[in-house]
């Protein structure tokens, strides 16, 4: 597809074992915006793409370089995949897909990146852990169900986008919910970076809604302001919701126009569960392993997908909390 223009949209791919790529440059799945991009529906069915090393010789690197969902009735779907490897980036990418685009509905579900970025250079990147950037038009984007385990680091003067589920946003509707970042996102660059947790980036003509998601990655920047959740300045619609965060792992949380139940958690040495008591809603829950909410696995070395309960109070009244499960 990548030479004919064949876009295999209405196509199901199933993968049946893992991939060993060998630790060379992958030439990825969709090279263009225009001509060569992927519209087919992808499983992965839990198998692994190893020794993945990103593209530097093609503007969208990841698995997928572009993923579209063209027409206004075209959905798109790419499920339980998992990638592991490291290198650098010509632009933008992600460790699943670089660019997802059209005006129909591209979802990404149950996905997990363990590739570490290193950049240094000067000029624009977006990267995101899953998603390196969304260019939607009047389309949706959904991301669920989906962790980053790999780094992203910034060097040089160049200008950052960079987030632990998705870089960069423009235009459309963009949804992430039950998704966790592990991954640490540092620049060193002089110029102004936009770093976050989950989403780094979205433009003004773009909705975006955060919900029921975590991060316990360390986020900074020598320039710019750190987001340990979102930084989504300038969009038409924001929303973040029912989050967690690492306490003090940036120096602000998000600047979202409606931020509700987002809390901080720390770690206790050698446990798996929040140690310090978060607050929902008109409910406060506790920290012991009894607790309502608890989550089930802050540990960086887990590479089992998270699963996700809803979780009640005593009086059963759901507060959006989320349970992480299964680690």
């Amino acid at each position: 597809m990548n030479t004919d223009g064949e876009s295999l949209s209405g196509v199901t791919f199933v993968m049946s074992a893992d991939i060993d790529l060998g630790g060379s440059e992958w030439t990825p799945i969709g090279t263009s915006s225009t001509d060569y991009y992927f519209s087919g529906n992808f499983d992965g069915g839990g198998y692994e793409f190893q020794n993945y090393v990103p593209s530097t010789s093609h503007t969208y690197s990841g698995i997928f370089g572009v993923v579209s969902a063209t027409d206004s009735d075209e959905s798109v779907k790419i499920a339980n995949v998992s990638v592991s490897g490291t290198g650098s980036l010509k632009s933008t990418g992600g460790g699943i897909v670089g660019l997802a685009r059209g005006s129909g509905t591209v979802t990404i579900d149950s996905c997990v990146s363990d590739v570490d970025i290193a950049y240094s250079g000067s000029g624009t990147v977006r990267f995101g852990g899953i998603v390196g950037y969304c260019s939607a038009s009047a389309g949706t984007l959904v991301i669920q169900n989906c962790v980053n385990y790999g780094s992203i680091s910034c060097s040089g003067s160049g200008q950052l986008y960079a987030g632990g589920i998705i870089g960069r946003a423009s235009g459309g509707t963009t949804t992430i919910i039950n998704c966790a970042n592990f991954g640490a996102i540092t620049s060193s660059a002089t110029t102004t970076c936009y770093l976050a947790g989950i989403s780094a980036a979205i433009t003004t003509n773009g909705k975006i809604t955060v919900s029921q998601c975590v991060n316990a990655g360390a986020i900074s920047a020598a320039a710019g302001t750190p987001y340990a959740l979102a930084n989504t300045d300038g969009a038409t619609s924001a929303t973040v919701q029912y989050s967690f965060y690492l306490s003090g792992c940036a120096s602000s949380v998000t600047n979202a126009a409606t931020t509700s139940n987002c809390s901080a958690f720390t770690v206790s040495e050698g446990q798996n569960h929040i140690a310090t008591a978060v607050s929902y809603g008109t409910a406060s829950y506790g920290t012991d392993s009894s607790a309502t909410v608890i989550l089930n696995a802050i540990a960086a070395d887990s590479t089992d997908l998270l699963s996700w309960e809803n979780v009640s109070d005593s009086s059963s009244n759901f507060y959006g909390c989320p349970r992480l499960v299964g680690l």
